[in-house]
């Protein structure tokens, strides 16, 4: 996947449940800089040093929800491919097939797509689907 879909990300702000910060550039950029290293220094180094290894993202990351910027959908993918990095590859297939089994073809087109994405990230990672869907 992209960048851009990873879960490890949020907007300053979000990670305490607040709202995203914003700034006006014409106000001031000094007092709006010193904000910005303040979040840097006290809310998001903090975060980044306990989620600092696979072990510790799979243990932890769950605890800030605000990371979960699509709601859940790749949340058990990224989880799998750690575990197929760590070479728990149990783990992987169970929260594979996991994922697999809640995509339903019925709510959306684009669902069909990721199911077929599903069948070919099962056949490069060496996982077993338990029940395939056909496609």
């Amino acid at each position: 996947y992209h960048e851009y879909e990873c879960n490890i990300r949020s907007r300053l702000g979000v990670i305490k449940k607040k709202s995203p910060s914003e700034y006006n550039l014409k106000k001031n950029v000094e007092k709006i800089t010193n904000d910005i290293i303040c979040q840097l220094k006290e809310l998001v180094l903090p975060v980044f040093d306990e989620l600092n290894s696979r072990e510790a993202i799979l243990k932890k990351r769950r605890e800030y929800s605000s990371f979960d910027q699509v709601h859940y959908h790749p949340l058990l993918i990224e989880e799998v491919m750690m575990y197929v990095y760590l070479k728990d590859m149990d783990k992987a297939k169970t929260l594979f097939n996991l994922h697999y089994k809640s995509v339903d073809l019925k709510k959306s087109k684009m669902n069909y797509h990721h199911l077929k994405y599903l069948h070919e990230l099962a056949d490069k990672l060496g996982i077993e689907i338990d029940e395939p869907k056909k496609l």
